[in-house]
């Protein structure tokens, strides 16, 4: 079970859906990832919009944790999910996301270069925070 603890309120509580987001800027595009979708920022039109062509990666990424960090200029994406059969440990999976401006800058596509389980830990594993070295 997860905890989180609201610091204005003085107390832990139990979220209903507890999602975080991660953020990160390449090519001075802002970029931001949930448990359902990855996003970008359009500054042109004030507004989020979809990253086109990760509706595969997005579904098999249905998790409480999700980690982005700019990778080359590529976007990196970590994420925990419990493993099969039992669930008595997590998988934590990588994938590096080649981007592309298309149709006059209106759209970004993402390719899935790689992703894969990289390190399996156990289900009291939580993951802290994404630090990337420079490539």
């Amino acid at each position: 079970m997860d905890y989180v603890y609201d610091p204005k309120e003085g107390k832990w509580d139990v979220p209903e859906a507890f999602v975080i987001e991660s953020e990160c800027e390449i090519d001075n595009v802002r970029y931001q990832c949930g448990r359902q979708s990855s996003l970008w920022y359009d500054i042109k039109h004030n507004e989020w919009k979809a990253v086109k062509g990760l509706a595969t990666l997005n579904g098999n990424r249905r998790c409480y944790f999700v980690e982005i960090a700019n990778y080359g200029g590529k976007l990196l994406i970590l994420w925990g999910k419990f493993a099969p059969p039992r669930r008595q440990n997590k998988n934590i999976w990588c994938a590096v996301i080649a981007l592309e401006r298309r149709n006059n800058d209106e759209e970004v596509w993402g390719k899935v270069e790689w992703a894969s389980v990289v390190l399996t830990v156990p289900k009291s594993y939580v993951f802290l925070r994404c630090e990337v070295k420079p490539v």
